[in-house]
């Protein structure tokens, strides 16, 4: 049983925390359950009163976010789609759009050979078609399949962020000039800018309010949160992470379900 603490006693005692930066899915949601353990939320709360400010850090559109249970969430803003689009309730603190020539590297090869492509401008998500693998491969973190658009669309608008749900050999065989990747299924890669990730859009949360990287916290339990790590003083693997993000943890939590980011965020504040 995890030890019930009091965030108030511990933040009096060292106030060298600033700001938390928390992954969503695994991490502050729970896809066993579909819902923030209350624990969590309470935690969270807590901290943010005694003035940490809490970013939710995310590889999600907003549109994704407000279809999940995150209403009782309160954060003072937002990294998403995984450090593409970064603010908060009042002003967008940075973007990172795809460069066109990339996006046009990727229409001239969908047309020569077509599969489903997610695309994620900054106020609306659709794809170029669906495919029952996408549904079920969705169904799994909760999510659901966007709507078709037209292709020349992507030539139009600022793309944000795109995955593509193909294999690895046919996704190398297009020539990107400055898309870095993060694979998260055997058919589905995170692709965005080679200058942002988690880490850039924590970078530049720091840089607007003036807080130092030692000053900074995060968890998370997912690959892309490697890089979340490593714009961060202090770092804690939830107990459900994978292998490679608790190898570089300061601290390993137990499994979210088990309490696991009230603990995380009892180590954070000590």
């Amino acid at each position: 049983m995890i030890e019930h603490f009091k965030l108030k006693c511990f933040f009096s005692y060292n106030g060298s925390m600033k700001i938390l930066f928390l992954d969503i899915d695994g991490t502050v949601l729970s896809h066993t359950t579909n819902t923030i353990p209350s624990s969590a939320l309470k935690a969270i709360n807590t901290v943010r009163k005694q003035g940490i400010k809490v970013f939710g850090c995310t590889g999600r559109h907003t549109l994704e976010l407000e279809k999940l249970p995150l209403e009782h969430l309160e954060v003072d803003g937002w990294i998403t789609m995984n450090g593409a689009y970064n603010y908060t309730e009042s002003c967008v603190i940075s973007s990172y759009p795809i460069e066109k020539q990339d996006i046009h590297a990727l229409y001239d090869f969908l047309k020569k050979e077509s599969f489903p492509v997610q695309f994620l401008e900054a106020k609306y998500m659709y794809m170029n078609m669906h495919s029952s693998l996408v549904e079920k491969s969705l169904e799994k973190i909760h999510s659901e399949q966007d709507p078709i658009a037209p292709l020349e669309r992507i030539l139009e608008n600022n793309i944000y962020m795109f995955i593509p749900w193909v294999e690895q050999e046919i996704y190398d065989q297009i020539s990107f000039e400055n898309v870095k990747e993060v694979r998260w299924n055997a058919y589905a890669v995170d692709c965005f800018h080679k200058e942002c990730g988690k880490k850039h859009g924590i970078t530049d949360v720091l840089n607007y309010y003036g807080i130092s990287k030692e000053n900074s916290c995060s968890v998370g339990d997912g690959e892309n949160d490697i890089s979340m790590f490593e714009a961060c003083g202090k770092n804690v693997a939830m107990g459900n992470a994978v292998d490679s993000l608790k190898q570089r943890a300061d601290y390993i939590t137990s499994d979210i379900d088990a309490g696991g980011l009230e603990e995380a965020i009892k180590f954070l504040v000590k």
